[in-house]
């Protein structure tokens, strides 16, 4: 047998424990003290100050550990407050401001709520590890986080790769950065409201947002709604998305047919003069006979269309606003 001996931080032996093994893993390690230190108090025991048991909180790792130079450190909450965390980790906002900067406990609240990043001391704000706890419980978390870690590329690119609308939190630094925004509309394209005007207009970013969401092309620059490749896509995605085109593209036959062939009421978003083209209206009327609302004067007394018209039962015709 192997005497163990634990100590106070101020040297005192505490305790001291017989093993037949001093190189444990994480359970035998948690069996050990589990079955050998009662303590109506919270404590912690330490190896070269890390934390390699606790009494109210599970402490997992990899590797074996050997027993030596071991320090055990009461703690200054009570068993309410622990619980009262882990059925509800907002209550973190109502506890003392010294249990705010509780590393530990701002990770039992945390694990039950990630929104309880916002009522964390602003020490721990500033912690990577408990910023990408809360991010991964609760996206919108990056918001709380310290001003620097909104900076950091490794927090941001965690947050955007997970949920692609957080990039509305990081810096404006980051929200320009290439690599970062590209994460964050890969994973929603609509992120891309969120990205620097610089990143509106980037070719290669808005593609991979419309392919993603075709209604990212809303935040697009003027001169990507003017993009014919950019608004085909999101077009043949949605043909409602031609009301976003430019005036340009509104006036493009072939963009235009593409979305009244899918939705008749595409036609609504057409240019003036498109609306007076014989085919593009053929293919909305022929659809629909609602389209006829879209359709230039001219056209409308077209013999054709007229035919169109006739050959339509008489379902009353629905006057939308697009």
């Amino acid at each position: 047998m192997m005497r163990v001996p634990i100590t106070l931080m101020s040297g005192e032996i505490y305790k001291s424990i017989y093993v037949d093994n001093i190189e444990l893993n994480n359970i035998e390690i948690k069996n050990l003290f589990d079955t050998n230190i009662n303590d109506d108090k919270y404590f912690n025991i330490l190896k070269m100050n890390k934390i390699i048991y606790s009494n109210y909180i599970d402490i997992q790792y990899d590797d074996k550990i050997v027993l030596n130079n071991l320090n055990i450190v009461f703690l200054s909450f009570n068993k309410d407050i622990v619980e009262q965390l882990q059925q509800n980790g907002l209550a973190l906002e109502h506890i003392s401001e010294e249990l705010q900067n509780n590393k530990q406990l701002v990770e039992i609240a945390i694990k039950q709520n990630g929104q309880a990043l916002k009522y964390a001391s602003n020490e721990l704000k500033n912690d990577p590890e408990i910023v990408k706890m809360a991010i991964l419980r609760y996206g919108t978390a990056l918001k709380y986080a310290s001003n620097e870690l909104k900076n950091n590329f490794e927090i941001v690119k965690y947050a955007v790769e997970l949920y692609g609308h957080t990039l509305e939190y990081a810096s404006d630094e980051l929200k320009n950065n290439f690599e970062i925004v590209k994460v964050a509309v890969q994973t929603n394209g609509y992120a891309l409201d969120k990205a620097s005007n610089e990143l509106k207009n980037n070719f290669e970013i808005v593609k991979i947002a419309v392919q993603n969401l075709c209604c990212a092309i809303i935040p697009a620059s003027d001169e990507l709604k003017n993009n014919f490749e950019i608004v085909k896509i999101a077009v043949q995605n949605n043909p409602r998305m031609l009301q976003y085109a430019s005036v340009e593209l509104r006036n493009n036959f072939e963009l235009v047919k593409i979305a009244v062939e899918k939705y008749y009421l595409a036609l609504s978003f057409a240019s003036s003069e498109l609306k007076n083209n014989l085919e593009i209206v053929k293919i909305a009327v022929q659809s629909n006979q609602n389209a006829i609302q879209f359709v230039s004067d001219e056209l409308k007394s077209h013999p054709e269309i007229i035919s169109i018209m006739k050959n339509k039962d008489n379902t009353p015709i629905f006057y939308e606003n697009y």
